[in-house]
């Protein structure tokens, strides 16, 4: 018997830049099943870096968040949409 599950997976590079050259400071993945609920793994690579420009960090860090929020949404409404269709069959 085969199981399929639906899964996203979101993979965010944070970098500074010094001297014109981009410096990886953080590294964060996320998993969102298929029921819009999402997992996140996260490695400070450089933490020098990371604490030298925490401010920068922190806003990618929101952005990084608010795209999460955006993929279960997405989701959200896709598991809607199924449903919706199920129920007009």
């Amino acid at each position: 018997m085969l199981s399929l599950e639906r899964t996203r997976q979101t993979v965010a590079s944070f970098y500074v830049e010094e001297d014109g050259q981009k410096h990886l400071v953080k590294t964060t993945i996320v998993n969102t099943d298929g029921n819009a609920v999402s997992t996140a793994s996260e490695n400070i690579i450089d933490a020098e870096r990371y604490a030298a420009n925490r401010r920068d960090m922190r806003k990618d860090e929101l952005a990084l968040q608010n795209a999460i929020y955006d993929i279960e949404d997405a989701v959200l409404k896709e598991i809607e949409a199924a449903k919706a269709a199920q129920t007009q069959a």
